[in-house]
């Protein structure tokens, strides 16, 4: 049975020698975000504690896709994922600065829940029991009135623009070269 190769092996000389240094550094920025990660999830936590270290996680993991993308020469796909990076390391900071908003990033997960309910269709709707969507409705029914403006479901958790985020966090620059260009793909 011969082994199936994934990837770009042919590549991977060549980004290793041309990027070898760069290589090292992320993983070891990796290995060190989820060091303080680790050690942040052992302390006694409030929901902004959470949701920041939710997000900087998904960052930090999309980081691992990034490397293994543009080691393999698809440059073009980790820009794809640098996108979300931008995305998840901005909302953890912007929620850093702004602990009064946390409660509606995390509530929204019920408007998301309620809306994938509506979307679930054959087996895996039937698979759900009467308790299952009364908790869903209940728990979007409780939340849905901080969601609504003008008779209108919103359709995220702030009325914020993440450029509008970015230009508060002073990061208008990364904002309009990384997600605009990872935008334009």
């Amino acid at each position: 049975d011969e082994i199936v190769s994934f990837g770009f092996e042919d590549f991977w000389p060549q980004a290793s020698s041309e990027y070898a240094d760069v290589f090292h550094v992320i993983a070891r920025l990796i290995a060190v975000v989820n060091e303080a990660l680790d050690a942040a999830e052992k302390k006694p936590r409030e929901l902004l504690d959470i949701s920041v270290i939710a997000l900087v996680r998904m960052t930090g993991f999309a980081m691992n896709d990034v490397m293994l993308l543009c080691g393999n020469g698809s440059g073009i796909g980790a820009m794809k994922i640098v996108r979300g990076m931008f995305e998840t390391s901005t909302l953890a900071e912007y929620l850093s600065q702004n602990p009064n908003e946390v409660a509606d990033y995390a509530d929204f997960g019920a408007v998301l829940a309620w809306r994938r309910l509506h979307t679930l269709k054959g087996e895996k709707r039937k698979r759900m029991t009467p308790e299952q969507v009364k908790q869903l409705e209940d728990e979007y029914d409780s939340v849905k009135v901080r969601f609504t403006t003008n008779g209108r479901e919103r359709n995220n958790w702030t009325t914020k623009s993440l450029r509008k985020m970015a230009e508060e966090l002073g990061r208008s620059e990364s904002y309009n070269l990384v997600y605009g260009l990872a935008c334009s793909l």
